[in-house]
């Protein structure tokens, strides 16, 4: 027992930095912690449910509390739905889904997480509210009962029936038909046949126009190149006359004579046919401008037929979705539905408790220290446990025997330095033979069926 508290001991002793330095570290986060963290408090309400108008809770059956503990879930669910908390985040935390629903919704599910609902017993339910801020916890868990309260006792007013969700369904998805109609209508504008037929007749109008202009462009064309080539000479291709007269006036400056004359007569043939030439770029661009009218009226018609097609399939979605509102409201007209209770008596709901102010914390700053001290301190030990199990070091003679499984003869301890100084001052006083400790001898023997010897220095 000593051995093993000497061993602890020591082992502590070597793996004191690896065990100091996590309970430091631990113990100085968690005093952080409780400085910097925000305090939380909590308030909560007792309800007592009298089911059936019981007055005596306590004497309920059995049957009856197994029965109040199932609708403990439907309560809790109703607890935190947006019917119930919409109108609290929107008070206590200025988020109204109308504005601003991305904020509403991460007020929602905060408030969610910190409002719990369980049952005390079988008749009695808590509602409890955590938060940071004491007076506006109570007055925010003041409300929240309150809405509940006004759903339990008025449900008919609150709520939608299975048959209501159904029609209302059917009347938007007909309000939205309606309204895609119309966008298309106003986008598209007239979508009557005789619109169709207009489109149809201005395109086939714009492609006529644009026939007869390509012929005349390729009759004045035709015109240009035959007087062209009566001044030119045949040619397989054809510039513009003002490229074929500058060829010839370039021929002129080097020409003389006879030569001269004819290239001048040339020229001022090529400059009577100007007018001609004028007259098939002119006819040409009409061409051009034609085609373009064709393709503006093409994608007009294809415009109007591809509105005209969406029209006619929203049209028949929406017959069908007026067919089918009407079908489901005489279907439903003869079955009445009852509002479903969660309780079956809620107007003997009894407030037991009303939420208070809370006047102390929840969290516990003295806890929080000393669980990262604990922390610390396991953490640290664990450490040196590992690190312990994992070094292979050899500190002793049961541990150099146990690896070796050889007997021990002989331990020589270390020296201090008092010791050392002693030794060495024995040649300065005479003596001849130092002292045991300065000079051990032995001699390892290993006869046959002996085991074998060893010395540990």
């Amino acid at each position: 027992m000593t051995s093993l508290l000497r061993n602890i001991i020591g082992a502590a002793w070597r793996r004191r930095y690896l065990i100091l330095f996590p309970f430091l570290l631990l113990a100085t986060l968690s005093l952080a912690a409780t400085i910097m963290l925000p305090k939380t408090y909590t308030t909560s309400a007792l309800i007592l449910l009298q089911e059936e108008g019981g007055s005596n809770p306590l004497g309920a059956s059995g049957s009856r509390g197994r029965d109040t503990r199932a609708r403990v879930a439907a309560l809790e669910a109703l607890l935190k739905s947006d019917r119930v908390l919409s109108e609290v985040v929107k008070r206590h935390h200025g988020a109204d889904p109308a504005t601003a629903p991305a904020y509403a919704a991460l007020q929602l599910e905060l408030l969610r997480e910190r409002l719990t609902l369980r049952i005390v017993g079988g008749h009695f339910i808590e509602i409890s509210l955590t938060g940071s801020k004491p007076v506006a916890l109570k007055d925010e868990l003041d409300e929240v009962v309150e809405r509940l309260f006004e759903l339990l006792l008025v449900p008919s007013s609150a709520t939608m029936s299975a048959t209501d969700f159904l029609i209302k369904r059917q009347e938007l998805s007909i309000v939205a038909l309606n309204a895609k109609l119309t966008e298309v209508t106003k986008a598209a504008g007239d979508l009557s046949p005789l619109a169709l037929g207009e489109k149809r007749a201005k395109r086939d109008e714009a492609a006529a126009a644009l026939k007869a202009a390509r012929a005349e462009a390729k009759e004045a064309d035709a015109q240009l190149r035959e007087a062209a080539f009566a001044v030119l000479g045949p040619k397989t291709a054809l510039r513009s006359l003002d490229g074929e007269i500058a060829d010839l006036k370039a021929k002129l400056e080097d020409a003389s004579g006879v030569e001269a004359e004819k290239l001048r007569k040339q020229i001022d043939a090529l400059e009577v046919v100007r007018p001609v030439e004028a007259r098939a770029a002119a006819k040409k661009l009409v061409a051009e401008k034609a085609a373009a009218q064709l393709a503006l009226a093409g994608r007009e018609l294809s415009e109007h037929v591809r509105n005209l097609s969406a029209k006619e399939k929203i049209a028949a979605r929406l017959a069908a979705a007026r067919k089918a509102l009407a079908e489901s409201r005489s279907r439903f007209r003869s079955q009445r539905e009852k509002t479903l209770f969660i309780l079956a008596a809620p107007d003997q709901l009894k407030l037991v408790d009303v939420p208070q102010v809370p006047k102390r914390p929840t969290r516990s700053a003295l806890k929080i220290l000393i669980a990262g001290i604990a922390a610390g301190i396991g953490l640290g030990c664990g450490l040196a446990v590992l690190a312990e199990q994992l070094d292979q070091s050899i500190r002793g003679e049961e541990d150099l025997g146990g690896e070796t499984e050889l007997p021990v003869l002989a331990r020589l301890p270390r020296l201090r330095e008092r010791e050392k100084k002693a030794l060495a001052s024995y040649g300065l006083m005479g003596r001849r033979e130092p002292p045991p400790t300065a000079d051990l001898r032995t001699s390892a023997m290993e006869p046959k069926g002996e085991p074998k010897q060893t010395v540990v220095m």
